[in-house]
């Protein structure tokens, strides 16, 4: 069912549009988010009829469509029942980003993993809206397969959808990511939900979802419950599997790997010997995974924060092949990105203008001076924005927790090399002379534990 395609900028369209919609009883949802700045950002945001009109809202545009242009009456109604896939990451970012708060949900994923853990099941896994609607119907639309095509597609998490105009292909993408949303596979899971009585069950996991941006014992409640479950998956992993099991005995769609991908490896190792060597294939197994990425892309691999954070947490793994491993798809990675960097910004960006993951990367850099030549003159900039955010974010937190650093930790060493360089044409004057405030507080914080600590 085709209908309306229509993108949204301007607030008084947007207006017009909510009051258009505000008629209907039920809307498909879908956020785009990309990796920018310190935080996520909402890009654009979806909403879909029944009868098959697509608007597409850019807020990377236009923010004010939230607020202004009333897309937040649409959102938190109690009156309007949203279908979507994904509700707690977009709750978390619509309720950060501009204080609202999603309501009345129907979350296709949510549903799935109700019926799911009434056989038995403790995880989840990470299906795409393509397979959810080949597990409920024998309809599975182009649309579904051209979405989580698009999607497998090296750039289009961050690069195209940060890219105006939009291209035509990005615009099918993200039309098609609601269209199959309603009518066919809402109505196939509600139909299941309601068949097996499981609807209370349903409204308490979505609420908690929803409501876990806001509430920290909520979200501590539902990390526990996964680590619980995480921990049921590999203690029964330990008593019913021959310890001659390999990782690549699991099939690919069950707990057992799901657990061995989610368990930090220093657990497993604590658990069993036996526990520990599948946790070592399971990294290895991903590692190998990214380097195949990485090799078939090449210049124009895209670094995720995920992947990034992910080597990060493995560098120091007991198993030399693993950590080697880790370094040296750090070290590509890294390489591949500032490269980019220096194509795509220039002297006059901005921070908050560069992916997530960049930033971290940045974070990894040690220029010791501004006549430093290790870097281009666009990296360089960027670093010493960075060092200066850095200490900025570091005053706030000592001002406002009397969080201190140790004289042996990373920080500390830099911003002590920073504070005593001599020369001081060779750091930036506010880089300098806020690492000499930050490095002196600290110090004489430090100095008054240890007098309170001896008395």
């Amino acid at each position: 069912m085709s209908g309306i395609r229509e993108i949204i900028t301007e607030t008084e369209r947007c207006s017009e549009v909510v009051s258009i919609l505000s008629r209907e009883n039920i809307l498909a949802l879908a956020c785009q988010i990309i990796e920018q700045g310190f935080h996520d950002r909402l890009s654009l945001l979806q909403l879909g009829t029944l009868g098959g009109d697509v608007y597409l809202f850019d807020i990377q545009e236009n923010m004010d469509l939230i607020a202004k242009g009333g897309l937040c009456s649409l959102l938190d109604s109690c009156e309007i029942e949203k279908v979507t896939k994904g509700c707690q990451k977009y709750s978390q970012i619509l309720h950060r980003q501009f204080n609202v708060c999603l309501q009345n949900v129907f979350d296709v994923k949510v549903a799935d993993d109700i019926l799911e853990e009434q056989k038995g099941r403790l995880l989840f896994q990470n299906l795409t809206l393509q397979d959810l609607c080949k597990k409920h119907s024998t309809y599975c639309s182009l649309a579904a397969e051209c979405v989580d095509e698009f999607k497998m597609q090296k750039y289009a998490s961050n690069v195209r959808l940060g890219e105006r105009p939009l291209c035509e292909e990005m615009v099918d993408y993200c039309a098609r990511d609601v269209m199959d949303l309603i009518p066919v596979l809402y109505r196939t899971l509600k139909h299941y939900i309601e068949q097996n009585n499981f609807k209370k069950r349903l409204l308490e996991e979505t609420t908690d979802r929803l409501n876990d941006c806001k509430d920290r014992k909520l979200k501590k409640k539902w990390e526990k419950n996964r680590k619980d479950c995480i921990w049921k998956v590999i203690t029964s992993i330990d008593e019913k599997w021959d310890k001659s099991t390999k990782y690549s005995d699991f099939a690919t769609n069950s707990e057992e790997i799901l657990a061995l991908k989610l368990i930090p490896y220093w657990k497993a190792l604590q658990k069993s010997p036996f526990i520990g060597r599948l946790k070592t294939e399971s990294i290895l197994c991903y590692l190998d995974q990214l380097d195949n990425y990485v090799k078939t892309d090449k210049e124009e691999y895209q670094v995720t924060k995920y992947n990034w954070d992910y080597l990060s947490t493995i560098l120091k793994h007991p198993d030399k092949k693993v950590s080697n491993q880790a370094k040296d798809l750090k070290k590509r990675m890294k390489a591949i990105t500032l490269k980019r960097m220096e194509n795509i910004y220039s002297i006059h960006t901005n921070l908050e203008n560069l992916k997530t993951s960049e930033l971290r990367i940045l974070r990894t850099l040690r220029l010791k001076s501004t006549k430093d030549c290790q870097f281009s003159p666009v990296i360089a900039r960027l670093f010493w924005l960075f060092t200066e955010y850095n200490l900025d974010y570091k005053r706030e937190e000592f001002e406002k927790w009397g969080k201190v650093f140790k004289r042996s930790d990373t920080f500390y060493r830099i911003i002590s090399f920073y504070a005593e360089k001599t020369d001081e044409s060779q750091i930036p004057k506010s880089v300098q002379q806020k690492s000499k405030s930050l490095k002196r507080d600290y110090d004489l914080s430090i100095e008054s534990r240890t007098n309170l600590l001896a008395c």
